[in-house]
């Protein structure tokens, strides 16, 4: 047993009997891009191939950083402070196109590990959930799939105990009544927030998943056939991702380490996964800024880009966000799935260059089956389409984590 979950079980041993009321959180920071050490108690680094860029809107204080070249990375530094931090990113610029964002934090011993996997090109706009863990240097690393960028994060510490009770303590002052003043983030069809839910808790639906899936995104030139098995019950996964016929990655985990595979580069990439406890609270709310806060749920199966389909955050928190609305019913692959029509708002709509989408949403597990996103000509801006998607298989998952001999190693950050 790792020393955080040893911090998280005393912790929850701690409120159970009374002594100790709530979690630990000591305080809260904020980091942005580019700013001067005296105007936050933290700096950064990296930045390799990260272009700085002012005036632009959407992002915090005007300014971000872009990466130019699909390599390397930008780090949001507490020099000297080590401590366990829950962590959440602003993203808000439709230049920000990552299908596959990397968030991780260093620690003192230079040990690196990945706290979430974000898409920021579907993500919606607002604080997004980037993980938990200990260290002293956060980190977003780009995927090569698409434009990783880089703004303002905000940073929850605890002292002492670890507050993995409470790994994803609310964004300022969430727990007020903002009606009238802020947006609802609850959408008004409550069959529309049912629907919401049930896609958030999709991964708890099943055991394990096979399946395959084509992505299609103009915007960022994704264009991905992914063939995936996952067994939640073994946190494991194998993921194939076919992008062409000379592009090929293939990502296994198990058990908290993932091995990434480049077989046109002879080259991998080991990766620790960081402690994923279950947040708590709500999902997806408004702040007192009435800045809209969106809470991901880890996935210790390690499932890149398999989640698209079989944990669909994203896509369900668009539901909260778009106008839309329940229209119809249709059989796919077998399944009874609902159809959602909406119409993206501003900043998805740019992002994306679409003005409408379709979601067909599996009435039993709350997987996405298909969406289907247009322009205003009607053109289809994006689209995923799963071609096969089987659950509770009884699959026995496995896989081999030793990297092939004479291939170069990756350095991971």
């Amino acid at each position: 047993m790792n020393a955080m979950r040893k911090r998280a079980l005393l912790s929850c041993a701690l409120v159970a009997t009374g002594l100790f009321a709530a979690p630990a959180w000591a305080g809260s920071v904020q980091c942005d891009n580019d700013r001067a050490a005296g105007q936050y108690p933290c700096d950064n680094m990296g930045g390799l191939n990260y272009v700085y860029r002012s005036g632009q809107r959407g992002d915090w204080n005007g300014d971000d950083r872009l990466n130019s070249t699909n390599t390397g990375w930008y780090g949001w530094f507490f020099p000297g402070v080590e401590r366990s931090y829950s962590f959440y990113a602003w993203l808000n610029n439709s230049a920000f196109t990552d299908a596959y964002a990397r968030y991780g934090v260093i620690d003192t011993s230079n040990a690196y590990r990945q706290t979430a996997v974000i898409n920021q090109n579907t993500a919606p706009g607002g604080w997004n959930y980037a993980g938990y863990g200990r260290g002293y240097l956060f980190t977003v690393t780009p995927s090569g799939n698409g434009r990783n960028g880089a703004d303002i994060v905000q940073l929850y510490y605890a002292d002492g105990l670890a507050a993995a009770a409470d790994a994803a303590p609310r964004v300022t002052e969430a727990n007020r009544d903002f009606s009238g003043r802020c947006p609802s983030a609850t959408p008004a069809d409550p069959r529309i927030a049912a629907l919401q839910q049930r896609m958030l808790d999709a991964p708890d639906a099943y055991r394990d998943a096979v399946g395959s899936v084509d992505l299609r995104f103009r915007n960022n030139g994704q264009n991905e056939a992914i063939d995936f098995e996952v067994s939640r019950t073994q946190r494991s996964s194998f993921v194939r991702i076919a992008r062409g016929q000379d592009r090929v990655e293939e990502h296994a985990t198990r058990n908290g380490s993932s091995l990434s595979l480049y077989p046109q580069a002879k080259a991998y990439k080991t990766t620790l996964l960081a402690d994923l406890p279950a947040p708590g609270g709500p999902r997806v709310y408004r702040n007192a800024r009435c800045e809209a806060v969106f809470v991901h749920r880890g996935d210790a199966s390690g499932a890149i880009g398999a989640d698209n389909v079989i944990a669909p955050q994203n896509y369900a928190f668009w539901l909260s966000t778009e106008d839309v609305r329940i229209a119809g019913r249709q059989r796919l692959l077998g399944r009874e799935a609902t159809v959602v029509a909406g119409k993206h708002a501003d900043y998805l709509g740019e992002k994306l260059g679409a003005a409408t989408f379709r979601m067909w949403v599996d009435d039993k597990t709350g997987a996405l089956l298909r969406l289907v996103g247009r322009d205003r000509t009607g053109a289809v801006a994006y689209s995923i389409d799963v071609r096969e998607l089987r659950f509770d298989t009884g699959l026995e998952l496995k896989p081999s984590m030793a990297a092939p001999q004479g291939w170069s190693r990756l350095e991971t950050r």
